[in-house]
């Protein structure tokens, strides 16, 4: 689940199959069905020696910069 809830922050493909899935079942189910979508790809990827190829079948864009992990910004303690 919590896979599901990164992807459909930061993948565009994902967060359009998320919103299309919420707008007719509703949040926890879209989150669920977007968990088992990922973890299918996954097993299919470790079982078949295969790299990853997109998310339903969509091309994934290459970025040159990773996004995570960030670094963490340390705020004062006040008190």
């Amino acid at each position: 689940m919590q896979a599901a809830i990164a992807a459909t922050c930061r993948s565009g493909p994902v967060r359009d199959y998320y919103k299309k899935i919420k707008k007719r079942s509703g949040r926890y189910v879209a989150r669920s069905v977007v968990g088992k979508e990922l973890a299918r790809i996954v097993w299919h990827m470790l079982t078949r020696d295969e790299s990853y190829r997109g998310f339903k079948g969509q091309p994934t864009s290459v970025k040159t910069r990773f996004a995570w992990p960030q670094p963490i910004n340390p705020r004062p303690r006040q008190g």
